[in-house]
């Protein structure tokens, strides 16, 4: 991983972050927790930062760097383990398959489908496996995180209401 690859998803992680809980006056504790949830939730970590007294569009801009912060972070440990011997055979098999092959033509539905539905980890594995741009990668994960934050905040209301019964 070259210095410059590893300081751009550390700046992902650390500065947007602060940056965001200086401009919008959040507190770090919350922030940082926001980060951390993310790595777990991805864009469903997006009611967790009000919750925790962030303000909505500071949650939404965190969470969506962060998620894309973990997508590239995972995209350069998974270029790392190409060299290891024991996965070489696994990957050529995984290679060969018809899934990826799939994969390979319908990439521009696939990717966000595979995003909002498994995470950015699979995403990652399989963009490095197909060698698919990382830019056209990243813009078809933000899209899709975008698109699941607003599925999300549309079907909060229902969800408080159907909570209220209990």
């Amino acid at each position: 991983m070259s210095f410059l690859r590893l300081l751009f998803i550390v700046g992902i992680f650390i500065f947007i972050p602060f940056l965001s809980s200086i401009i919008f006056g959040d507190p770090l504790y919350a922030t940082y927790s926001l980060v951390i949830a993310t790595f777990i939730l991805e864009y469903m970590a997006y009611p967790i930062g009000p919750i925790l007294g962030i303000k909505p569009v500071t949650s939404a801009v965190i969470t969506l760097a962060t998620t894309l912060g973990y997508f590239f972070l995972f995209y350069e440990i998974i270029k790392k383990t190409k060299d290891v011997k024991r996965l070489k055979n696994w990957f050529i098999k995984i290679d060969e398959s018809k899934w990826i092959r799939r994969l390979r033509k319908s990439q521009l539905l696939s990717i966000p489908l595979i995003a909002l539905t498994m995470g950015v980890l699979p995403v990652a594995f399989i963009a490095w496996l197909t060698n698919l741009d990382i830019r056209k990668t990243a813009i078809l994960i933000v899209l899709a995180e975008i698109t699941g934050l607003m599925i999300m905040l549309a079907s909060m209301p229902l969800i408080f209401n159907l909570l209220s019964f209990l």
